[in-house]
This record gives C-alpha cells, sequence and structure tokens, in this order.
C-alpha cells in the first residue's frame, strides 16, 4: 500500500507500466464533469470508477482485496478514513474471491487505516486489503466526497 500525494505520483511509474498514463489521467482530468459509475479506457488499458457519496461509520465498512487489478484511489475533494491490513489468514472470507468482479470480501471492519484527503492517493496492490468510505472518527459530517478509482491490470 502507497500513500502520497498526487503531485508525487511520477515516482510510482516503475511499479506498472501502465501508472504514468492512469496518473496523467487523474492529474489532468477535470472530473467534476464525469459522470458517477464505470468507464472503459481501451487505449489505456485501463478502467476509471468515478464515485460521489457521503462517507458512513467505520463499522458499516467491508473490506475486500483484488487479484486481478491495482487500486489507485484519488480523492478529488473531501476526505474519507480507509480500512487497511495486508491480507493475511486472520481475516475471514464473507465472500469468496469472483474472478468476473475481481473482489473477494473479508470481515470484520478492519481497525487499522489512515486518512485519504483532497489531492492523495492511495495504492492498493493484491496483497492490501482495504475498505473505503469511512467517515472520519469523531466526526458527523454529512460531506459528499467524490474519489476516483483507476484499475490497473497487474
Amino acid at each position: 500500500m502507497i500513500l502520497d500525494a498526487l503531485i508525487n505520483a511520477a515516482r510510482y511509474d516503475q511499479l506498472n507500466s501502465r501508472f504514468g498514463a492512469a496518473c496523467q489521467l487523474l492529474a489532468e482530468t477535470n472530473w467534476a464533469t464525469w459522470a458517477d459509475g464505470r468507464h472503459e479506457l481501451p487505449d489505456l488499458g485501463l478502467v476509471v470508477m468515478v464515485n460521489r457519496y457521503v462517507p458512513k461509520e467505520i463499522s458499516q465498512l467491508v473490506p475486500e482485496s483484488h487479484r486481478a487489478n491495482i487500486d489507485i484511489q484519488y480523492m478529488v475533494s473531501g476526505e474519507e478514513w480507509l480500512g487497511w491490513k495486508p491480507l493475511d489468514e486472520s481475516l475471514a472470507v464473507t465472500s469468496p474471491y469472483s474472478a468476473e468482479r475481481d473482489v473477494a470480501f473479508y470481515g470484520p471492519a478492519l481497525d487499522s487505516g489512515f486518512m485519504l484527503r483532497a489531492g492523495q492517493m492511495a495504492i492498493f496492490f493484491p496483497e492490501d486489503v482495504h475498505a473505503p468510505g469511512g467517515l472520519m472518527p469523531g466526526s458527523s459530517s454529512s460531506e459528499q466526497i467524490l474519489k476516483v478509482v483507476v484499475k490497473v491490470p497487474v
């Protein structure tokens, strides 16, 4: 897992052949004009998911992991708490891996994590279990966030 500002994204270009294109797309796009949902970008070999939502209580988050894709989660506006833990046997699988959806789900909610704020990105690899969409601890804000997730093939 990597947490950094998008302005530092070039540091990670060597990790995957598509990271440079993904980070350039994140930096140069006006995401406020994009509709929510999944957008296939075959010319770049990427999938983009535009998400607008109000964060939930941490106890309501569902941990997940992916095998075929690396997630670059970029916070355009707002902030959220993201649960994170390395994938290991201590996590109970609540929904086995689906190759069609590229996701497995776990329980219970994660008790370790970090804040993702506007201008920051979190990169999750297949060995990272993550639980996005959490309300900042101690906050009762109902502010909607705008977050973009780029799915980069492993």
